[in-house]
C-alpha cells in the first residue's frame, strides 16, 4: 500500500530547509542536514521533493511571488516586464508619495512574514542557477535604471547597489524599516525620466 505524503512533513522540510539555506547559503546547505533539522531521513526528504534545487525553490517562491504581485498592484509593472518611459514619469506624476508609502508598507510586510526566505533569495550569488530569481530582479532594476538615467553604462552597478541596499537594510531588522526602505526606493526610482541614450 502506498504511504500518503503528509502536509506537517512537507512543511517541516521547508523549514528545515529554510534554516539551512539561510546559515549555510546553497552551496553549503546539504539533504542531510535539512533532514536532520527536519528530524527525518534523507531518502524520506527525497520523496516530498526530487533534489536540493526544488527545495530552494520551496522555500523562495513564495516570497518572490508576493513580492512581485505587491509591486504589479502598486506600480503596475511586473518583475520581468520591460519598462516604458511613459509608465515610469506616469507613476511619479500621479501622487506617487502615497503610491511608495503603501508599496514600502506591502513590501516591509512581506519582508517580516518571509523574511528569512527572502534573505536567502537575495543573497543567492549562484548566476545560471536553476531558479535565477535574485539576477532576474537585478537585470529588471537594471533596465529601469537605464530608462531613468539614461545609457550611462552604470545600470548594472545601480542595480546592484539597490539590491544589496534592501538586503542590508533587511538585515538590520530595526524599527525605521519602513522608512529606510521608502528612502531607498524614492532614491532610486522615483524621478522625472528624460528620453535619451547616452
Amino acid at each position: 500500500m502506498a504511504q500518503v505524503l503528509k502536509e506537517e512533513v512537507r512543511n517541516r522540510i521547508i523549514d528545515a530547509a529554510t534554516i539551512d539555506f539561510f546559515n549555510s547559503g546553497f552551496n553549503n546547505a546539504t539533504v542531510r542536514n535539512i533532514a536532520k533539522l527536519a528530524k527525518i531521513t534523507p531518502g524520506n526528504v527525497y520523496r516530498y521533493f526530487e533534489s536540493k534545487d526544488a527545495i530552494y525553490e520551496a522555500v523562495v517562491l513564495d516570497g518572490y511571488n508576493k513580492l512581485n504581485s505587491i509591486i504589479k498592484k502598486q506600480i503596475k509593472i511586473e518583475i520581468g516586464s520591460k519598462p516604458s518611459i511613459e509608465l515610469l514619469n506616469k507613476n511619479i506624476k500621479n501622487g506617487i508619495n502615497k503610491q511608495i508609502e503603501s508599496l514600502v508598507q506591502e513590501v516591509v510586510r512581506v519582508c517580516y512574514g518571509d523574511r528569512m526566505a527572502l534573505l536567502i533569495l537575495l543573497r543567492d550569488n549562484r548566476k545560471n542557477a536553476s531558479l535565477d530569481i535574485k539576477f532576474g530582479m537585478q537585470n529588471w532594476f537594471e533596465e529601469n535604471f537605464d530608462i531613468i538615467y539614461g545609457r550611462t553604462g552604470i545600470s548594472k552597478n545601480l542595480a546592484y547597489c539597490f539590491t544589496e541596499g534592501i538586503i542590508n537594510i533587511v538585515l538590520e531588522e530595526e524599527e525605521d524599516l519602513v522608512v529606510k526602505i521608502k528612502a531607498l526606493v524614492n532614491f532610486f526610482f522615483f524621478r522625472e525620466v528624460d528620453n535619451y541614450e547616452k
